[in-house]
């Protein structure tokens, strides 16, 4: 099989967007990482990371910041740019997304 034929098909499949449920079940899995950043920063407990992330269609994030986290939001946009979420084939998506850590 020759050519990219079949990625055209497959494309044609996808969300424009991604759902906050999709967006929410990805970002959760990086709770154990966001608190780790957290913990290793020695930040006051309870905490809460106001994270924003951006989100092109391929899946992968462009662009995270976190604030409310003091030491802990430099680390924690580094959990963040590694994240990969499902393709899409809408604009690129800006979701903001709160974490806590107790």
């Amino acid at each position: 099989k020759g050519g990219d034929g079949g990625s055209a098909a497959a494309d044609s499949n996808l969300p424009a967007q991604l759902t906050m449920a999709q967006v929410a079940s990805v970002l959760r899995r990086k709770q154990g990482a966001v608190d780790s950043c957290v913990k290793s920063n020695n930040v006051s407990l309870p905490a809460r990371a106001n994270t924003r992330v951006v989100i092109e269609g391929s899946g992968r994030v462009v662009s995270a910041s976190s604030s409310g986290a003091g030491a802990a939001d430099s680390c924690i946009e580094g959990v963040l740019r590694s994240v990969q979420f499902p393709k899409f084939k809408g604009d690129p998506m800006t979701v903001p997304f709160p974490f806590t850590v107790r």
